[in-house]
């Protein structure tokens, strides 16, 4: 009778301690998406800066232009390159 008391206890013991190191890796794993998902909004919102700059440059450069009755329009444009190719 001991014996089957020592032996669960035994299993207890060790079905805490795995139930604590899923626990803290859960927590571990959920703080490391956690910081990539920082690192990318982080990125998104320079992104978008960089955006908000160039196209504002992009409009006085365009309005300098037509200032000066130049044609800003060019005759062959530049392809964006698709999302895959990048």
């Amino acid at each position: 009778m001991a014996l089957l008391g020592a032996l669960g206890g035994g299993m207890a013991f060790l079905i805490r301690r795995a139930d604590k190191k899923r626990e803290t890796g859960e927590a571990m794993m959920a703080e490391h998406f956690k910081e990539q998902l920082r690192k990318a909004e982080q990125k998104n919102r320079w992104l978008n800066l960089a955006l908000e700059i160039k196209t504002a440059d992009g409009n006085a450069w365009r309005e300098q232009l037509l200032r000066h009755d130049i044609e800003p329009e060019p005759d062959k444009w530049t392809a964006i390159p698709k999302l895959e190719d990048a």
